[in-house]
């Protein structure tokens, strides 16, 4: 076209039709020029913008150039690519609301899920990589900790420590967010085992009284009897089991020679005394004593000599009517009375 004109105005340099249509094409040309450098700079701008994560920067130059170039296909595809990291970073801003959410209940390995779902939408996120850091050294330690304690949780059933149990099963608890029901469950069987062992404690340690207060009265009996109660709830206690021996040994102890006295006194049985032996003075007593009750029996025969002088006035008895009947005389063996210590 310029070429056109340029003929036509060498030969009519004066040749108004032509000179309006270069005129007419200098300017077109100039709007050209000035629309494909607003264009480049807009564009320039925009891929700065987009590089450095400037979505929303470059989504407006971008914008821009189109105006510019509505047939830019580069600035419709950065457009486009930008509409969906928008979206995909209002995503990312929802997992990282989750993850702080999680981060704050102590539940690492669910915000660590979040961070990574985050990260997957927004690679180039320094915040999203940081803070996927510090959760994985959260977990390390958590995880190191729960380690420990299920050692410890090991360690103080072993022993029947079920308090020093059921404080570190809380600490599961707590710790082990995930699987805090799985320790929940272990909580109400410690605390029942822990009612079982108070239970046997105090059995042992009332029996251990009564063991400790039956050796010092040697009531081997008792001992047997509470020591074999205690070893019931404890089968290897020491204590009982030795107190249980020595007791076992006494009353064996105590049978034989309970044996040996029957048999001795059955050799030494007393026999009822002989009627002769009846009269005799008892040895236990001394010689006065025989001698007191031979003058009872004088003074008694006495009595009844002075009876048989007098009855010879023949009176009558004031119950009977009757005359009395002579008294015999007794001798004095007849009257003897019989010692109360002769068998």
């Amino acid at each position: 076209m310029r070429e056109f004109l340029t003929i036509a105005l060498d030969a009519k340099p004066h040749d108004d039709a032509a000179n309006k249509k270069l005129q007419q094409l200098n300017d077109m040309e100039m709007k050209e020029r000035l629309k494909s450098d607003q264009y480049r700079t807009a564009i320039n701008q925009a891929d700065h913008a987009f590089e450095e994560g400037d979505l929303d920067l470059a989504y407006s130059f971008y914008t821009q150039a189109l105006t510019i170039d509505p047939n830019s296909s580069h600035a419709r595809t950065r457009v486009e690519d930008i509409g969906k990291k928008k979206s995909d970073k209002n995503k990312a801003d929802e997992f990282l609301t989750k993850a702080e959410v999680f981060e704050g209940q102590r539940l690492y390995d669910k915000a660590l899920t979040e961070l990574k779902k985050a990260q997957l939408l927004n690679p180039n996120d320094g915040r999203i990589a940081s803070k996927v850091a510090d959760i994985e050294r959260l977990i390390e330690k958590r995880d190191g900790e729960i380690s420990s304690l299920k050692s410890l949780l090991s360690s103080s059933e072993g022993k029947e420590d079920y308090s020093q149990a059921i404080e570190t099963c809380e600490r599961l608890i707590s710790v082990d967010n995930i699987n805090s029901l799985k320790w929940e469950r272990k909580l109400g069987v410690l605390k029942s085992q822990k009612v079982k062992s108070d239970e046997k404690e105090a059995v042992l340690s009332e029996s251990r009284e009564k063991v400790n207060a039956a050796v010092f009265d040697e009531n081997w009996e008792d001992v047997l009897q509470y020591s074999t109660k205690a070893l019931k709830y404890s089968p290897k206690d020491e204590f009982f089991s030795g107190r249980l021996e020595k007791a076992e040994r006494e009353i064996e102890k105590k049978n034989k020679n309970n044996g040996k006295t029957y048999k001795s006194v059955k050799d030494h049985e007393v026999t009822p005394k002989s009627k002769s032996e009846e009269n005799s003075p008892d040895p236990f007593f001394s010689s006065d004593t025989v001698k007191n009750k031979q003058k009872l029996a004088a003074n008694e025969d006495s009595f009844f000599t002075d009876g048989k002088k007098q009855s010879g006035n023949k009176k009558k008895d004031d119950f009977f009517d009757a005359p009395l009947s002579k008294t015999k005389k007794v001798s004095n063996k007849s009257i003897m009375p019989k010692d109360d210590f002769d068998f």
